[in-house]
C-alpha cells in the first residue's frame, strides 16, 4: 500500500487460501490438507525456536508445514534441482557495498552464486553489466538498488 509494504492479517491469508482452492488449509475438492515441505540444513537451538514459531506461523492459517532436514550437500543439490518447495538461505555480507549485492541478483550470475531466486529485472541486469560502478550515488547500480529496495 502506498508503496509500503505491509503485513497482512490472518483473515487475508486465509481469504487468500480460500481462493486458490484451499479453504481452512484443506484442498476444495479433496479434503486433504494442504501440506507444505520446508527443505533445511539448519541444527541446533537457534534453528529449532525459528522451526518451532514458522510451526506457530503456518498452523495459523491451517497449514501443516513438514520440516526436511538434510545435509549440505544433499540441500544444494535439491535447490539446484528445484526439488523444494520451501527453503531459507542466508549469509552476512563481507563489505558493506551494493555492489557484493546486485551481483547476486544479477539475471545471468545468479545461479553461479548459489542464489536460486535470481532475476531477470532488466534494471539490476543492465546496472550490473556496467561493471563496477556501484560506490558511485549516481551510478545506474546504486539507482537501480535504492529503486528496488523491497527486493533486499
Amino acid at each position: 500500500m502506498d508503496g509500503q509494504p505491509r503485513r497482512k492479517s490472518i483473515a487475508e491469508a486465509r481469504r487468500l487460501l480460500a481462493e486458490a482452492g484451499w479453504p481452512n488449509g484443506r484442498d476444495a475438492r479433496t479434503g486433504e490438507p494442504l501440506v507444505i515441505n520446508l527443505d533445511t540444513t539448519a541444527t541446533g537451538v537457534g534453528a529449532k525456536a525459528r522451526i518451532d514459531w514458522l510451526n506457530k506461523q503456518f498452523a495459523r492459517i491451517d497449514t501443516q508445514l513438514v520440516v526436511r532436514s538434510t545435509d549440505y550437500n544433499r540441500f544444494q543439490e535439491k535447490v539446484r534441482k528445484g526439488a523444494v518447495q520451501l527453503f531459507y538461505f542466508g549469509w552476512n555480507a563481507d563489505y558493506p557495498d551494493p555492489e557484493n549485492f546486485l551481483f547476486l541478483l544479477y539475471g545471468k550470475q545468479g545461479k553461479v552464486c548459489l542464489l536460486y531466486t535470481s532475476t531477470a529485472s532488466i534494471s539490476v541486469s543492465s546496472a550490473t553489466s556496467h561493471g563496477n560502478t556501484a560506490a558511485e550515488p549516481n551510478s545506474p547500480a546504486y539507482l537501480a538498488m535504492r529503486s528496488r529496495k523491497r527486493s533486499f
